[in-house]
């Protein structure tokens, strides 16, 4: 039934048959064809961030998932944030993505194409793919070898089948897979790359909200590792890639929203087990920053890992995509 209904859905748009909103500027959709973490934010990260080191100004269109305000709300402009503006009513990576800095505008919006008369500038959609209501210039899907033997939701994690692939001009693949299992659903010769995550060094929880970290080197510490994403394992794994062994990791629910009474359940267990030190993500750091009082105050440190997302294969390729559709003054380096 799931199926039959996504199929109609995307019948309808392909055939002209329900509305197609466009913009005044190019757009970029990044999306994915399963539910779950599958690097979307690091992906729209890193394309800000080539834009904004060549002096192409972008902005960042997001439903802001689970968002306490409603209708279209502007988070940051002219690359400042809001001043008022707080992790829980724009959203957890929302908020992460405009503290970065790189985005002109960061507006969130339920449905998106609500937001498209809002934007002065070229628009990268972050989870835009099943969101056929924005024409879009240039259709990215991050694709996971966990996509190509999963089930459809309900049964699985798939929003798509494979065959929604069609729709992507370029394919990022972010694990190893072997292509033929992909090979009907890419004769259209969309762009092919292979992505990896760099894993960055810790900074104090303090700095969070400025552009300028301190980063460190912890000696001899037992880490308690502290997350509420899709996928901590991954996390897990990126601690101990830098050299550190957790002691006891926390696994909250994707998108958590933590209270005191969640804080006073940690601050309970690090005690119980006589530890002093936090590693937690860059999403969870934005909103565990209203915490670092009560933390000091239990005399615990708690420090951020930063991931970067990077093309290790047809980067060349993807920055000569994105130089043609941007701008024809956009040189930008191959390296």
């Amino acid at each position: 039934m799931y199926n039959a209904f996504v199929k109609m859905r995307n019948y309808l748009y392909s055939h002209n048959m329900l509305k197609v909103y466009s913009s005044a500027y190019p757009v970029i959709s990044i999306g994915n064809i399963s539910s779950g973490g599958s690097g979307k934010t690091p992906c729209a990260l890193m394309i800000a961030k080539i834009c904004k080191d060549n002096f192409i100004q972008v902005s960042l269109l997001s439903s802001g998932y689970k968002r306490t305000s409603k209708g279209i709300c502007t988070v940051s402009s002219s690359y400042m944030m809001h001043n008022d503006m707080m992790p829980e009513q724009c959203g957890d990576e929302v908020y992460m993505q405009a503290l970065s800095g790189y985005y002109h505008s960061v507006i969130v919006s339920q449905p998106k194409y609500k937001a498209l008369s809002h934007f002065t500038t070229p628009i990268i959609i972050d989870d835009g793919f099943q969101h056929r209501a924005i024409k879009r210039d240039c259709n990215i899907v991050l694709l996971h070898s966990s996509d190509i033997k999963g089930n459809l939701f309900p049964w699985g994690t798939l929003r798509e089948s494979l065959d929604a692939l069609l729709r992507a001009d370029i394919i990022i693949c972010t694990d190893t897979f072997p292509l033929d299992k992909i090979e009907p659903f890419i004769k259209h010769k969309p762009l092919m790359c292979k992505s990896s995550i760099h894993v960055g060094s810790l900074y104090p929880l303090d700095d969070i909200l400025v552009s300028h970290k301190s980063y460190i080197t912890l000696q001899n510490s037992s880490i308690y590792a502290l997350s509420g994403i899709a996928h901590p394992r991954r996390f897990h794994a990126s601690i101990q890639e830098k050299g550190y062994s957790i002691t006891k990791s926390k696994e909250l629910k994707d998108h958590v929203q933590y209270t005191d009474k969640v804080i006073s359940q940690i601050i309970y267990e690090m005690k119980h087990l006589h530890l002093k030190t936090i590693i937690t993500t860059e999403k969870d750091a934005v909103k565990l920053y209203a915490y670092r009082s009560t933390f000091e105050q239990h005399s615990i440190q708690c420090f951020v890992l930063p991931i970067t997302f990077d093309i290790i294969e047809g980067k060349k390729e993807f920055l000569l995509f994105l130089q043609t559709l941007l701008t024809s003054n956009f040189t930008i380096s191959h390296t």
